[in-house]
């Protein structure tokens, strides 16, 4: 083949080279080209609120965080969104700082920072997420979803899996009942104080039977509790709440062996008094509700 010809053919190889790799240089995603093959993803690694519970009419300042690393973040670009169940966006709730001010803790440390006043009229769930921009990509990124519970009054907050790793659980406020069991009462009856009081008190005599320092007197407080239960509530509701309470309580494969343990016990009650509320540790009759 003459040199002419030669070099033809292989100018016209290299000109299909750069063509077919311009060709799949288009069907590489724009996000991926913006961040360099191979690179970090972008994302939002993390993000939290605290406090996760406020009360309802009641203005609490609450502090969201978010860390991202990326290095491309913007950041003026980190907005923090209120959002429905779904995650679809209902607002902008402000825009997350990195800058050391308005409630961050440092300049440039990758952890964005906003207090936002939460002031709800309904007791659930409010829900928020974070969206960030990064330089050279026209769609944001966003995070997964985070909810602040709005509680009916005052409650402490829920132990989650901590307070599953011993029979007795975490009781923060000291009042006799686990925080989680003393969570479900309250949203389950939040309208009737009396009948909080009276399962309280079964929750409390329970939690005493599980521990089992004294399984002879707690079954007799447990006992004294679920007659109360039945003065507040009538028989059939007081069976229904204290099945609802247990299945709270019961809820570690530990906690059900020490309740079955502790039911050997028989209560040296005497059997069906005819008045029910002397074993109430409150006076139901003076509660409005």
């Amino acid at each position: 083949m003459p040199a002419r010809a030669v070099a033809v053919t292989m100018c016209e190889c290299l000109r299909g080279v750069r063509i077919l790799g311009a060709m799949l240089l288009l069907l590489v995603p724009v996000d991926l080209l913006a961040q360099g093959i191979p690179g970090p993803p972008m994302r939002i690694d993390t993000i939290d609120a605290t406090p996760a519970f406020v009360v309802i009419n009641a203005p609490t300042t609450v502090t969201f965080r978010t860390t991202i690393l990326h290095p491309s973040v913007l950041p003026t670009g980190v907005n923090l969104l209120k959002v429905d169940q779904a995650g679809k966006t209902l607002a902008i709730a402000g825009v997350m700082r990195d800058d050391g001010t308005a409630g961050d803790a440092a300049a440039g440390d990758k952890v964005f920072t906003i207090r936002l006043s939460v002031n709800e009229p309904g007791v659930g769930r409010v829900y928020y997420r974070v969206s960030a921009a990064f330089k050279g990509v026209l769609q944001r990124v966003l995070s997964s979803t985070i909810a602040v519970v709005v509680d009916p009054f005052p409650l402490p907050p829920d132990p989650g899996e901590a307070g599953k790793q011993t029979v007795a659980g975490i009781d923060s406020d000291k009042d006799g009942v686990r925080d989680d069991v003393q969570r479900q009462i309250a949203l389950d009856n939040a309208s009737s104080e009396k009948i909080r009081r009276a399962l309280g008190q079964y929750s409390g005599a329970l939690g005493q039977l599980l521990a089992g320092t004294d399984a002879q007197l707690s079954l007799d407080k447990l006992v004294a509790a679920a007659r109360c239960m039945t003065y507040v509530t009538g028989a059939s509701q007081a069976i229904k709440h204290s099945s609802l309470v247990r299945a709270y309580q019961l809820n570690t494969p530990s906690r059900s062996v020490a309740y079955l343990s502790a039911k050997r016990f028989g209560s040296s009650l005497p059997e069906d008094p005819d008045d029910l509320k002397p074993y109430c540790t409150f006076d139901p009759d003076s509660l409005s509700n």
